[in-house]
């Protein structure tokens, strides 16, 4: 059987703005889910999603997990910390300070 991840990061559409992503839409989404439940040799069941995010708060994050667990029925929801790079908006220091965010840097080998 194949494992299908999906990796959605967040979804919350003022975050998904902010960072610049475009995700699939609902019905999209829907499709590739009902696709992937069809199949008898393929299984989605892994996401992610990175706390912390602008515009989250507990009550989007609470939302998205029911939507991971209750609609889409994913088995495993990893969650990840926020690692920004070199082009992204959290290198603005305008954005940093709107959602009280620091940047930290470590080494990464």
């Amino acid at each position: 059987m194949i494992r299908v991840a999906c990796h959605f990061q967040g979804l919350n559409d003022d975050t998904i703005k902010l960072v610049k992503r475009v995700g699939p839409s609902n019905s999209e989404l829907e499709t590739i889910y009902k696709d992937v439940r069809e199949s008898k040799s393929v299984n989605l069941s892994e996401t992610a999603l990175i706390i912390p995010m602008p515009h989250e708060t507990y009550k989007t994050y609470r939302a998205a997990f029911k939507k991971i667990i209750d609609d889409y029925k994913i088995e495993h929801c990893s969650v990840q910390t926020l690692s920004t790079f070199r082009g992204c908006a959290f290198e603005s220091s305008e954005v940093l300070k709107e959602f009280g965010m620091k940047n930290k840097y470590r080494f990464v080998f």
